[in-house]
């Protein structure tokens, strides 16, 4: 995804192809051959996503981000963090939509 966001591609779809992937399909997105496939499903060049998951600049913006997520409270997935409060998981999202409404919970 880091690759995709760097290259000005959507990787908003790619994540979603990913989740999808993980979630409903059950699919190890762990495992690089899968992301590959998954990428190319989603009309991706998956081979060129996936020769760009070691270079610098995505290794660079992944620590980024990382160190981002940890010094914000950030533990699991998925995690919101909107004005000071930290969401976490799927049933958190009510609350999330609460809060963006304007109402605090």
């Amino acid at each position: 995804m880091i690759a995709a966001y760097l290259d000005g591609k959507d990787w908003l779809a790619l994540t979603e192809a990913l989740q999808e992937a993980f979630w409903v399909r059950a699919e190890d997105i762990g495992q690089p051959n899968v992301r590959e496939a998954v990428a190319v499903r989603a009309g991706f060049d998956g081979g060129a996503l996936l020769a760009r998951e070691d270079a610098g600049d995505v290794a660079g913006k992944w620590a980024s981000d990382r160190d981002h997520a940890v010094k914000n409270g950030v533990f699991g997935f998925p995690t919101f963090v909107y004005d000071g409060e930290i969401y976490w998981g799927q049933d958190n999202l009510p609350f999330l939509e609460q809060h963006l409404k304007g109402e605090r919970p």
